[in-house]
């Protein structure tokens, strides 16, 4: 008998043979086209909600104590005889429970006519140990598990049991309704969060939010901890750094002006918590993590480096630092929207999360972004999206710096004609941080053409025009020796500092002539100016911008100041060079402060060792050969470049 192959009889589902034909098509297709399917995850997120005992406290007085003083009257026989009145609410953690203490004022009577009669009156402390819990809504509360009587004095106490009982399940059944609605906070976080997926992660980012679940509050050091759980959807191969792209002009200009809005927002921050007692630390952090940020900025847009994903990596670097100081001032801030503060840290601490997830998400923060973080904790946030050109008083109080320098140049009178003397910059990039009108109308009064020239060799001899820049050098060191008595420092030695940073950073110049114009010297760069080359991105807000820019003796001011905040608040933090008593340390210390000067916070750790082997950078070569060359004296005969 012949043989017959058995899969040519088995009966098959013509349905099972379209769905082959089918996926052996598509598989083909992928083939040709190069298209793979991706792993896609779906992984468990934890995002940190917490309530520290500072904001639980006020969300329970802002809710149950509403009355004069942080008040409630739980009981009120509305006859002046009956009454249970609860005041100044206290919480803290106690062994994993939340021990809540509250000041009682009982006063107990039977009324005939206008009196009362065998009044009972008792003041003492009701203690409370509590669970914190919360529902699928939100809805955080907490059941009591046992009570005690304190007299005034913190001791244990006892009330007439009569009394007691008559007060005590009024008193517990307020306290234990107490709920806080958490649903507010939680769809600001989702508000925030959404529009930082992109378009192609839309989807994702909405099934994400969706997911979120409350987990059962956890009481820890000085905090409810409550988890959110939800589930996230990840692609695999895609985890990794975003590639470096060069931007266009027009993309270098949009984030340019996305980082000024952050720059901003991060100035928005810190004055928020100038207004608070700042300790030492917290006010060395605000400022040194400001000044490292505008420092950074400088060497992204330099290199080419700047992005959106730099801006945003930025902005999680600073909230390592940052947090623990927000947490202990912004939550105190008089603004009264506790809620909006706990969207507000909550929303951050998720981002941060987020992003260590990886770039397959798709996240991008943007000015509108900040937008919203500032809603959360301002009563009004648009004010601060543009810096004013100014000075901020408050910023100046947070970097440990007095009243703002004097403004010697006057402002301009409405209807004055206004100067031609501009710089002959790309002003469609400069004027992004530049708000104010390029002729100054009704604000700022540069000098006149005779003025401006005399502060130049075209219109005063080199030796003279030197003598008369050395002058005002010195009395802007003289403005800083207050200063200079409690640090490390001498009157001889910070003089040769200021000269020498002065001739290395202008050549004593603070005006020059550029293409046929008479203008203030911009570095190469266009972000530094005047004969002590300061930043004006870096210190915006603590100077004037446009007296740096037409006032020598202005600028030679700052740079002064700068010079000493640097040798004051970080070189002498350090305490490596504890005497200026031998020429090599103070050739040392010399370079060290010039190169802080020059390249921000980062050099104080990055300088010494770059001295011990050698490695200086050619700006430090230099300024060290001209340093040694005031020391010689006769140093003004080699100067050469005016």
């Amino acid at each position: 008998m012949p043989t017959f192959n058995k899969a040519i009889h088995t009966k098959t589902d013509p349905r099972q043979h379209g769905m082959k034909s089918w996926l052996i098509l598509l598989t083909s297709m992928m083939l040709i086209t190069g298209f793979s399917i991706q792993e896609v995850r779906c992984e468990p997120v934890s995002l940190p909600m917490s309530i520290d005992m500072t904001l639980l406290r006020s969300l329970i007085v802002q809710q149950a104590y509403t009355g004069q003083g942080e008040s409630a009257r739980v009981m009120d026989g509305g006859d002046g005889c009956n009454l249970v009145v609860l005041s100044a609410p206290q919480v803290q953690e106690v062994e994993g429970q939340l021990r809540f203490q509250t000041t009682m004022r009982v006063q107990l009577g039977t009324p005939i006519g206008k009196k009362c009669f065998a009044p009972l009156s008792w003041q003492g402390i009701v203690v409370l140990w509590q669970r914190p819990r919360i529902n699928e809504q939100w809805q955080l509360s907490f059941a009591t598990d046992r009570s005690l009587l304190l007299d005034r004095n913190g001791r244990t106490a006892t009330l007439a049991d009569f009394a007691w009982n008559q007060v005590q399940g009024y008193v517990h059944s307020y306290l234990q309704r107490i709920t806080i609605d958490l649903r507010p906070s939680v769809h600001n976080v989702k508000d925030f969060l959404l529009p930082l997926f992109d378009v192609e992660h839309q989807g994702v980012g909405k099934r994400f939010l969706a997911s979120m679940r409350p987990q059962q509050p956890v009481m820890s050091t000085n905090e409810v901890r409550i988890n959110i759980r939800a589930e996230l959807e990840t692609d695999r191969q895609q985890q990794g750094d975003f590639p470096v792209i060069t931007a266009s002009p027009e993309e270098l200009a949009r984030v340019m002006e996305l980082w000024q809005t952050w720059d901003a927002f991060l100035v928005h921050l810190i004055i928020q918590c100038s207004g608070q007692s700042l300790n030492e630390s917290d006010r060395h952090t605000l400022m040194e993590v400001l000044l490292a940020v505008r420092y950074a900025f400088e060497g992204a847009l330099n290199s080419n480096q700047l992005s959106n994903e730099f801006i945003r990596k930025q902005f999680l670097w600073s909230w390592q630092y940052l947090e623990p100081v927000f947490h202990r001032h912004l939550l105190n801030a008089p603004s009264g929207n506790f809620l909006g503060s706990l969207s507000f840290f909550t929303a951050v601490d998720a981002l941060a999360t987020l992003d260590r997830i990886g770039p397959s998400l798709g996240l991008e923060i943007s000015r509108e972004g900040f937008h919203r973080l500032a809603r959360l904790i301002s009563s009004s946030p648009d004010d601060y999206l543009q810096l004013p050109p100014g000075v901020n008083i408050p910023l100046r109080k947070v970097f440990g710096l007095g009243d703002p320098l004097e403004e010697l140049l006057p402002r301009q009178e409405e209807g004055e004609p206004t100067s031609g003397y501009r710089s002959p910059v790309d002003w469609k990039i400069w004027q992004l941080f530049s708000p104010c009108s390029t002729a100054w109308a009704g604000e700022f009064k540069p000098p006149g053409f005779k003025e401006i020239r005399s502060w130049t060799s075209a219109g005063t001899p080199s030796e003279v025009l030197l003598e008369k820049v050395r002058t005002v050098l010195l009395q802007a060191m003289m403005g800083q020796q207050d200063s200079l008595q409690s640090i490390n420092g001498n009157r001889v030695w910070f003089q040769q500092m200021i000269m020498t940073t002065a001739w290395q950073e202008s050549c004593f110049r603070q005006f020059h002539v550029r293409k046929k114009k008479l203008t203030y010297l911009l570095s190469y760069n266009q972000s530094s100016v005047g004969v002590m080359q300061i930043n004006e991105r870096i210190w915006r807000g603590i100077y004037n911008r446009e007296q740096l820019r037409w006032d020598i003796r202005y600028n030679a001011q700052a740079g002064a100041e700068i010079l000493t905040l640097y040798l004051k608040q970080y070189i002498n933090r350090e305490k490596k060079v504890d005497t200026l008593s031998s020429a090599s340390n103070k050739r040392f210390l010399a370079v060290w402060l010039y190169s802080l000067y020059n390249g921000g916070p980062a050099q104080l750790k990055k300088l010494p060792k770059r001295y011990q082997t050698q490695q200086l950078y050619k700006s430090e070569i230099l300024f060290l050969a001209k340093y040694d060359q005031v020391l010689g004296g006769d140093w003004m005969s080699l100067v050469k470049c005016l």
